[in-house]
């Protein structure tokens, strides 16, 4: 009758007061939450929290136990397991009625764990996290789980006695659900901290994907994405791709112009400027020189003047045709003037082996001059 009461606002103030003076007599009298528990009948096979009652007894138990030893949350534990007790807590939080005193009784429970070191792998089953993807990611009790592993960490950080490897809640899902199962609690997830973290969690699930080789294909596929998303992931997913290759190549080490050879970079010459694997291979060279400084190095111009013949060069140089590869033809036709001048070559075989065009052939000799001058040798055209 006075958990009725408390649940009306005109009445709340005076069952509030008949609750305090309810449980004074019970205290005056010795009574113990055990008693009470099983005056009311929330030891039957019903769930307690179904009872009007337990709210009282939260109350009496927090603020008029005359014997702490035993609290209401003792009795819950002793009578329920951790998985079942826990599942009875979540289900309570969900209820404006219960909802404090759920509350309360979970930190009493998370306390407990701490106090027995019990790992975060094993409190993320407690918290029944491991049965459903489904809206996993708006789940109260993946907050819950998380602040205890946070928590736990702390705590054990400097003691040596305890098997503590650190999980972070990335790890923690995917050592529990698969590729599907994890796309389905991305898809999942609607509200605006839901979906910050399944940001974070799809990059991570990515990294694994890219760890494990998955092409494009099936990450589209698993993901369930849109032609618009598709092609926002497409270029994220194919770097997180080209990182994980880079690692694999680079722990080896592989040189610059075995990777050349991998990419296919050695098979077509027209437009190779423009290939997308030729930037691969620039990053990946880049790489290699900061991690390997004493090692023999090689750029892109020493790459292409050392394997091609001059006329085949030129065939690369003219069919670049982007921003981005007409920027690099630009630095490679400068290395191969600078490459004729020292070996001597004449401005008619520049011009002739470019195609130099007529109203430019004035500009390129005086350019091609200067660097045979420079370098000790001029040939005038004959």
């Amino acid at each position: 009758m006075f958990e009725v009461a408390n649940q009306v606002k005109s009445t709340k103030s005076i069952a509030t007061r008949l609750q305090t003076e309810q449980m004074a007599i019970w205290k005056s009298k010795g009574l113990t939450v055990d008693d009470l528990f099983t005056r009311y009948k929330l030891d039957s096979d019903s769930n307690p929290f179904d009872n009007p009652a337990i709210n009282i007894l939260g109350r009496y138990s927090n603020q008029f136990n005359p014997n702490k030893k035993t609290t209401l949350f003792t009795i819950l534990q002793q009578k329920y397991s951790d998985e079942t007790l826990s599942h009875l807590l979540a289900a309570a939080r969900k209820n404006s009625r219960t909802a404090d005193l759920a509350e309360d009784l979970q930190t009493q429970q998370l306390n407990v764990w701490l106090q027995k070191l019990e790992t975060p792998q094993t409190v993320f089953k407690f918290l029944e996290l491991d049965k459903r993807a489904y809206n996993l990611l708006v789940n109260p009790q993946l907050m819950l789980w998380f602040q205890y592993a946070n928590t736990f960490e702390e705590n054990t950080k400097k003691t040596h006695f305890v098997d503590k490897p650190k999980t972070t809640l990335i790890e923690m899902l995917m050592s529990h659900y698969d590729d599907k199962a994890m796309a389905i609690m991305l898809n999942s997830a609607k509200t605006s901290y839901s979906k910050k973290m399944a940001v974070v969690v799809e990059g991570a699930l990515l990294d694994r994907w890219a760890t494990t080789g998955k092409p494009l294909e099936y990450v589209t596929q698993i993901l369930g994405t849109s032609h618009t998303k598709a092609k926002l992931l497409e270029p994220v997913y194919l770097e997180k791709l080209t990182k994980q290759q880079f690692r694999v190549w680079l722990d080896k080490p592989e040189s610059p112009e075995t990777i050349f050879k991998i990419l296919h970079l050695d098979k077509k010459t027209d437009k190779l400027l423009d290939n997308p694997q030729l930037k691969t291979w620039i990053k990946y060279t880049d790489i290699f020189r900061a991690e390997n400084p004493h090692a023999s190095q090689i750029n892109l111009n020493d790459m292409l003047l050392g394997r091609y013949s001059d006329e085949t060069l030129w065939t690369i140089l003219k069919s670049a045709n982007t921003d981005y590869s007409t920027r690099l033809a630009s630095k490679l036709e400068d290395a191969l003037l600078n490459k004729w001048a020292n070996d001597g070559k004449s401005v008619q075989y520049a011009m002739s082996i470019l195609m130099i065009p007529q109203n430019k052939k004035r500009a390129f000799e005086a350019t091609y001059v200067k660097k045979l001058e420079t370098i000790g040798f001029w040939r005038p055209i004959s």
